[in-house]
């Protein structure tokens, strides 16, 4: 391992920009997703993370040599502006970038937390009864409660340590209340939160990274189709975001009916007597 240099760092930046780009090709992949679920991705994600804090060569890396790019960028970052070198002032401006952006993401968790802090628990013995059949199922001993709020437009969960769902102040159905419970616990289970938490913080260090922001976008895409996704008829994969209606037909005189997902446009199961 040799002492860290301008190769070396725009080594590092190159590499970890070919990875977050690649994890976001392969995070568009919904099949890529279902087959080896988040794992995989989340592992390229602490690669990078890996590689930028670590911007030395090693002793088994090959070295490609750069006759124009970099003698060109070194030459550019040893110009002066005034009394400071460009390579100095781009130092400070990405250092007070990445300061500013993690200051403001930690105080707007700590402010969440607060309003988190104001909501009561649910009382409805309805909800608390599925959701304990639904703990039970899937061994989950973690206490999460369960709040209401006013104005939220889908349900969610939250808390890196003491999590809590929060459902939108509207009446679900049994069958589809256990679905939405389902799957925020699911999130849980699945250390999305935490997940969530890390990309978070790699955005707000790499805020000049476009595809920082690219990659964060399709990770939580990603986390909501690894924990939504359910089997039906003919194994067909429903999302819990997807509008089902069923379509009618009229077959020899018999009225019969079928799933279909307008979100995908495709067909679900079977014709079937209505």
């Amino acid at each position: 391992m040799t002492v860290a240099n301008y190769g070396s760092v725009f080594t590092c930046c190159f590499f970890g920009s070919l990875m977050m780009l690649y994890l976001y090709l392969f995070c568009r992949s919904k099949h890529f997703v279902l087959k080896n679920g988040t794992l995989v991705i989340y592992i390229g994600i602490f690669t990078v993370v890996i590689r930028m804090l670590l911007p030395w060569n090693f002793i088994f890396a090959s070295n490609i040599p750069s006759t124009k790019i970099l003698p060109f960028l070194f030459d550019f970052f040893d110009l002066h502006i005034g009394n400071f070198k460009i390579l100095t002032i781009l130092i400070i401006v990405l250092t007070i970038g990445s300061s500013f952006h993690l200051v403001l993401y930690f105080y707007k968790l700590f402010s969440f937390k607060k309003l988190l802090y104001q909501l009561k628990p649910i009382e409805d013995a309805r909800i608390l009864g599925i959701f304990s059949t639904i703990l039970n199922d899937f061994q989950c001993s973690k206490h999460i409660s369960i709040s209401k709020v006013s104005g939220l437009s889908s349900p969610a969960i939250t808390g890196l340590f003491h999590p809590v769902i929060l459902l939108p102040e509207k009446e679900y159905p049994d069958q589809e209340l256990q679905f939405i419970l389902m799957h925020e616990l699911n999130h849980y289970l699945h250390y999305d939160l935490w997940k969530s938490f890390f990309c978070e913080l790699l955005v707000c260090i790499y805020w000049w990274n476009p595809l920082a922001y690219l990659m964060r976008y399709q990770m939580k895409e990603t986390a909501t189709l690894s924990t939504t996704t359910i089997s039906v008829e003919n194994d067909t994969v429903i999302c819990s975001g997807d509008i089902i209606v069923w379509k009618y037909k009229n077959i020899n005189g018999k009225l019969y009916k079928r799933k279909y997902n307008q979100t995908t446009q495709k067909w679900i199961g079977n014709w079937i007597p209505a």
